[in-house]
């Protein structure tokens, strides 16, 4: 894999605003790779009938895009993400190199992998192994001019683990029937997330058993439905406790929790802290810009 360069690396973090954040459709000549480690994001692309589609992008999934692929993204919550680039120093097409290495067709795997990048412009994977410390340790090698032949041993070394790594991991499917059931699963909950809402009532409003949509949710959201509400009402905590000066308790009812305790327990898990200390660090909490890193995408209309 002698010859692949990152040309673009970022560690991001987004916190909650009221207003979607959204890119303008735009492809890139690189193959990108975006890691969510919490939150989400929302992938949007035509298919083939030139239709507008979307897919939300959840905690331990890794999207690939294919260069050249018209696309965008919108973060509707707070995000933490991992973003690479990967290009080729003669400026050749990426996936073009893949194919034919010679190391990448010894694996059966890659071969459905690669199939999606180039007959549907991406791919998601579930991320049930060690994706986001490999595309970490690649950090190294960021503006790195260090061209030593052991440098260069290892860097080849760490880009083979991490398209191990991948192979290994189950890829989700794009199906569109899913992902909608999805989107409209969040939407509910985002809409609820104040009352008394349950997985039952959710499937009913789809049309789907409460089994049956507990798995797709799982499968590809890669958490449970109660944690996404969990995520959902924290992520609301943590605006009112920047933009208003209610009490705990009145936060802790707003967002639906029953108790200061079922906050406090949910509070800290997601972000690391309890609301308390999170409300008296608000004044040091900076708005996050949507790009901590200049990617310098080509804006591109959308197709006639």
């Amino acid at each position: 894999m002698n010859g692949l360069n990152i040309t673009g690396y970022s560690i991001s973090e987004y916190k909650f605003e009221e207003k979607k954040r959204t890119m303008n459709f735009h492809e890139h000549n690189t193959l990108e790779l975006s890691y969510v480690r919490s939150g989400n994001f929302i992938f949007s692309y035509f298919d083939n009938k030139n239709e507008e589609c979307e897919v939300f992008i959840f905690p331990k999934q890794l999207l690939l895009v294919a260069p050249r692929f018209t696309h965008k993204t919108s973060i509707p919550d707070s995000l933490k993400s991992i973003g690479m680039e990967l290009s080729l120093e003669n400026g050749e097409n990426v996936l073009g190199y893949l194919v034919n290495s010679s190391y990448v067709a010894q694996f059966e795997e890659s071969q459905a992998l690669l199939n999606s990048l180039r007959t549907g412009g991406f791919a998601i994977i579930h991320d049930t192994g060690n994706i986001e410390y490999r595309i970490r340790k690649l950090q190294r090698y960021v503006a790195n001019d260090d061209r030593s032949k052991i440098n260069e041993a290892k860097y080849e070394l760490d880009l083979k683990r991490l398209l191990l790594e991948i192979l290994l991991c189950k890829q989700i499917s794009t199906s569109y029937t899913g992902s909608i059931h999805i989107k409209r699963a969040i939407s509910l909950l985002e809409s609820n997330h104040a009352k008394e809402i349950t997985v039952s009532a959710i499937a009913g409003s789809l049309g789907l058993s409460v089994s049956y949509l507990q798995h797709l949710f799982k499968a590809e959201t890669g958490m449970s439905i109660k944690r996404k509400l969990n995520v959902i009402r924290v992520t609301h905590a943590q605006q009112l406790i920047v933009d208003t000066n209610y009490t705990i308790q009145k936060v802790a009812a707003d967002v639906g929790y029953n108790s200061v305790q079922e906050l406090n327990t949910n509070f800290k898990k997601i972000v690391g802290c309890s609301p308390s200390e999170f409300k008296r660090n608000k004044n040091e909490i900076n708005p996050m810009r949507y790009f901590d890193y200049d990617y310098s995408y080509q804006e591109r209309i959308k197709p006639q």
